[in-house]
């Protein structure tokens, strides 16, 4: 998943950390969501969505079962499966993304603190 503007959650995620650092950060989240935040109601989304349509299909399958249609039955299972492994691998990607750009700015983050105190200092 990209991000349509790299700048302004840099930016956003920035202010934040510094929100954070005098301790009126969370008062800002539960006001304005982080694009971190974001990504996790997409995700959050995304999973409902994927339960909504296993509940379908465990509905078919209960239909499959009444109706003694078991080649359909095999097919819903197999279907099931694949759509549990996708779900567990998209997830997962998300996850390591999400870690990824966290640690991102948390380095980022650092330097500029390092830069900061230097620059203080050598005034």
């Amino acid at each position: 998943m990209t991000c349509a503007n790299p700048g302004t959650e840099f930016a956003s995620s920035f202010g934040l950390s510094l929100a954070n650092m005098f301790g009126f950060g969370g008062l800002i989240e539960q006001h304005a969501p982080t694009p971190l935040d974001k990504l996790q109601q997409q995700i959050q989304d995304q999973q409902s969505s994927n339960q909504e349509l296993l509940n379908r299909f465990t509905i078919s399958a209960t239909q499959a079962l009444v109706s003694g249609e078991e080649s359909n039955l095999d097919l819903i299972t197999a279907t099931n499966q694949t759509l549990n492994a996708e779900m567990a691998l998209h997830d997962e990607v998300l996850r390591e993304k999400i870690t990824s750009n966290t640690v991102y700015i948390a380095v980022i983050f650092i330097i500029l603190m390092i830069i900061y105190i230097y620059i203080i200092i050598a005034t």
